[in-house]
């Protein structure tokens, strides 16, 4: 269903077809990841804002007014439940940072070094740039694909990536440019 259109998953949601909805999911839950975690900045609680998002799209799907908009639509729904979350939430911010260094320690085990060095220069990007990014290089998402689920123009999209993709390769001069001098 990767090759259907939103519309035409959303039509098919709609008239009962649950799989539509799945695909839907399988679609932009990586773009729903990376939104939730500008707020929430932990793993796990990113996943609970995400799975809360997906539910709330699902509820209020009828509502849509254009279903070819459903991706930046759900953005919007997982931006709002991050930041009512985050408002709700009692825990403090050191504990999650903590967690969430505690998370990435555990992660970085099983990565390589260079890895572990994209997870944490992506991680010094914008948001906006870090979604495109992801989306881009890490999903496999055309260019037109991601403008298509965040409701950007495809030219914001394109400048987003290359500005992104500037930032990441002055960075990695700089981490080489540092090591060297060690």
């Amino acid at each position: 269903m990767n090759e259907v259109s939103d519309d035409v998953l959303v039509a098919r949601t709609c008239a009962g077809e649950t799989a539509a909805y799945g695909a839907l999911v399988s679609r932009y839950e990586n773009a729903a990841r990376v939104v939730a975690l500008k707020y929430v900045r932990h793993h796990h609680l990113a996943e609970d804002v995400v799975q809360q998002a997906f539910l709330r799209g699902y509820e209020n799907l009828r509502t849509l007014r254009d279903p070819s908009r459903f991706g930046s639509w759900l953005m919007r729904i997982v931006q709002n439940e991050a930041r009512n979350f985050a408002t709700r939430s009692n825990h403090a911010t050191t504990q999650l940072t903590e967690a969430n260094e505690r998370d990435l320690a555990a992660d970085s085990e099983c990565l390589d070094d260079e890895a572990h060095l994209a997870v944490r220069l992506l991680n010094l990007l914008p948001e906006h740039e870090r979604l495109v990014i992801s989306l881009h290089y890490m999903d496999g998402y055309s260019v037109t694909e991601i403008a298509q689920m965040t409701g950007r123009p495809i030219g914001t999209v394109t400048k987003q990536l290359s500005r992104a993709t500037k930032r990441l390769q002055a960075q990695i001069k700089r981490e080489e440019s540092h090591n060297e001098r060690r």
